[in-house]
């Protein structure tokens, strides 16, 4: 298991967002859980990974990761999504997300992605 790590997910959907939660604290993780982007920029982290549903609607991972730059911070993003299709993972990863996990979550995917973002970001600083 990778250190206790502060998991930040957005996603719109109330059960979505209990049963994110259950699986960081079954990993041993901390969650904190918003309903929408404006929610996680209204109180920014500073420090963990953030997990977003890419709500294209709301402008994406692209949108999320632009105002978190505008507000000087610099934090991993995961993507989520249902079936995601190639060209959508490709704008969220060129946009600077980490990665691009299918929803529903498989636990055991989300640990290896947690111990690789972890070891990538700390690489760089």
């Amino acid at each position: 298991m990778t250190q206790r790590t502060t998991l930040h997910f957005v996603t719109a959907t109330s059960r979505l967002r209990a049963e994110l939660a259950r699986i960081a604290f079954a990993l041993g993780h901390h969650a904190e859980v918003y309903a929408d982007p404006q929610e996680l920029l209204r109180h920014p982290p500073r420090n963990g990974i953030v997990l977003v549903e890419d709500d294209r609607s709301e402008g994406g991972v692209p949108a999320i990761l632009a105002h978190l730059v505008t507000q000087g911070l610099w934090l991993p993003i995961v993507a989520l999504g249902e079936e995601p299709d190639v060209t959508t993972i490709v704008t969220a990863m060129k946009a600077g997300a980490l990665d691009y996990l299918p929803l529903p979550l498989d636990p055991a995917r989300l640990e290896n992605t947690l111990i690789n973002v972890t070891e990538e970001a700390e690489a760089f600083g």
